[in-house]
């Protein structure tokens, strides 16, 4: 009775499909654009059925919805490679439909997801830190695996004189090294991080006829932290330093790498380095190197 019931409303709304509203469901697409009609049944104040939100995703305002296919076209072989108005121009041209998604909507998409991805980040990193006995700022609690007793791993004495012997550019320098203060590190026991800030210029909706001059350029500013240990390596990029040491934090307890000596290679830059000691002030097996290019330079 009851599935006898389910067919005779179902057939009683695809008869009376003629007499519903119809609005369009807009697909961005590998193949293309493609858009096509759905409906809804209104009762006395109380809409009945939605095909729109009750088959398909739901779309706001004038949103299109992207597939799988065109997300991999568009970002990860698009964006990420070149420009928003080459992309766009790439996508159209493959797919045979010219000016069918503007440069600006690539754009809006682009941010979008990797907003979506940032904020998945921010949950992960907070669970990770909770789970480990850490604050979500990164802060260690009571309940937190002390690290902090951990002496930094360093190269056998045998092994260090041969180093240096191997490396002193004049026979009066092996002395001076031997006696350097900072620990000579062992590269097998330690997790090497490079961090630094990086700004590029922001790209603009539309292009002005003049010459932009350098006061009036606007720039993006992120955080990258590039983490390597043996052949295996990560990027992290972020806003703020303050923020990208809390997804350091949370990725090097998920991975175990807290067990290793953890260095960080750094430019001259006071902020990168005040930061990372107030981040990891509790532990001990850590050293802030400035990196082989800066130290040149100076």
């Amino acid at each position: 009775m009851a599935d006898n019931y389910k067919v005779k409303v179902h057939v009683e709304v695809v008869e009376s499909l003629a007499g519903c509203e119809v609005k369009p469901y807009r697909v961005e697409g590998e193949i293309g654009r493609i858009t096509f009609d759905t409906y809804w049944v209104e009762q006395p104040e109380v809409r009945a059925d939605d095909t729109a939100r009750s088959l398909f995703p739901t779309l706001h305002a004038k949103e299109w919805y992207r597939t799988t296919g065109f997300k991999e076209l568009a970002l990860v072989y698009g964006t990420v490679e070149e420009s928003y108005r080459k992309t766009t121009s790439l996508i159209n041209r493959v797919r045979h439909q010219e000016d069918a998604t503007p440069s600006r909507t690539l754009r809006d998409n682009a941010e979008y997801e990797g907003q979506q991805i940032m904020a998945y980040m921010e949950r992960q990193a907070t669970a990770i830190l909770q789970e480990h006995g850490f604050t979500a700022d990164g802060a260690p609690t009571e309940t937190a695996a002390d690290h902090s007793q951990q002496s930094l791993i360093t190269l056998p004495s045998e092994q260090l004189e041969q180093a240096i012997q191997a490396c002193a550019p004049e026979p009066e320098w092996v002395t001076e090294m031997a006696d350097n203060p900072v620990p000579y590190e062992e590269p097998a026991h330690s997790t090497n991080v490079s961090l630094d800030d990086v700004g590029v210029k922001r790209q603009k909706a539309t292009r002005k006829d003049t010459q932009e001059s350098a006061q009036e350029r606007k720039y993006v500013h992120n955080t990258i932290a590039h983490i390597a240990h043996a052949s295996a390596s990560y990027i992290i990029s972020g806003h703020g330093v303050v923020n990208v040491l809390r997804l350091v934090l949370a990725f090097l307890l998920h991975n175990q790498l807290l067990q290793y000596n953890l260095l960080f290679f750094v430019d001259g830059q006071r902020t990168l380095y005040m930061a990372i000691l107030c981040a990891f002030t509790w532990l001990k097996s850590i050293q802030i190197i400035l990196d082989w290019y800066h130290l040149e330079k100076r």
